[in-house]
């Protein structure tokens, strides 16, 4: 059970690093021309229980995809980057590491404290 939290919030770190490199990536191409954005979706998933004693841990699970839609603001440039929405993502992918951070260092103490009770 205890290794099944920390690989959940394990990939939930991988996909904010991958939301952070991206929006690091847009924000370095704000002024490419002909640049499209790229964003990373997480998803939910979802694993059978193969029993009803047994754990079954979920996860997150991230997908690029680069926005083709430019909009009428677009500019000369021709690319669909804006900077607040990409800092926005910056502080939304921090918010969620600092939070899948916390809850591997939980699982690390109360490894920690089994390990103690064992001894």
């Amino acid at each position: 059970m205890l290794s099944g939290i920390l690989s959940s919030a394990i990939s939930g770190l991988n996909v904010n690093s991958q939301r952070t490199s991206a929006a690091a990536d847009n924000i370095a191409n704000v002024s490419t021309a002909n640049y499209k954005r790229t964003e990373i979706q997480a998803k939910s998933l979802s694993v059978a229980q193969t029993s009803s004693t047994q754990y079954s841990p979920g996860g997150v699970l991230a997908t690029s995809r680069q926005l083709s839609d430019v909009g009428p603001g677009a500019g000369a440039l021709n690319n669909n980057v804006d900077l607040g929405t990409e800092f926005v993502n910056l502080i939304n992918a921090e918010t969620a590491y600092a939070a899948n951070l916390k809850v591997v260092r939980a699982g690390e103490d109360m490894a920690k404290a089994l390990l103690d009770v064992k001894a």
